[in-house]
């Protein structure tokens, strides 16, 4: 049987991850194509970028199901499904903050010339 914290932790996650998601990771997609992809190719880029998002985010919620039984096994109590998603999530926000440069307040011109320049803020930098 759930206890009444486990179930308010439960929802409590979910919520948190839905307003993050829809604030957050969400956007950066469609935010960034026109500054990250050079002019020529931005449409073709952008329009490939959306089709995987979209894929990748219809596959998770297909496989989610069989995925959380796997990861709960016979104690239905764990939420091993969503602390996994959480886990990924966390990681992703490292992975952003190590390798996406700052766009606000630059021309296309400057954001290509970071790409080109040797990185400062990378940790894996050599």
């Amino acid at each position: 049987m759930h206890s009444k914290l486990s179930l308010t932790l439960y929802h409590v996650n979910i919520f948190v991850f839905q307003v993050f998601s829809n604030v957050g990771f969400y956007l950066i997609p469609w935010g960034l194509f026109g500054e990250l992809y050079p002019t020529n190719v931005a449409g073709l880029a952008g329009s490939i970028s959306a089709s995987l998002a979209n894929l990748m985010g219809f596959a998770a919620i297909k496989l989610y199901p069989g995925f959380q039984d796997l990861v709960r096994g016979d104690n239905p109590t764990t939420g091993g499904g969503f602390f996994f998603f959480g886990t990924v999530s966390c990681v992703a926000v490292v992975f952003v903050y190590l390798f996406l440069p700052e766009t606000f307040n630059k021309s296309l011109e400057q954001v290509s010339e970071e790409f080109r320049q040797p990185c400062k803020r990378n940790v894996f930098c050599r």
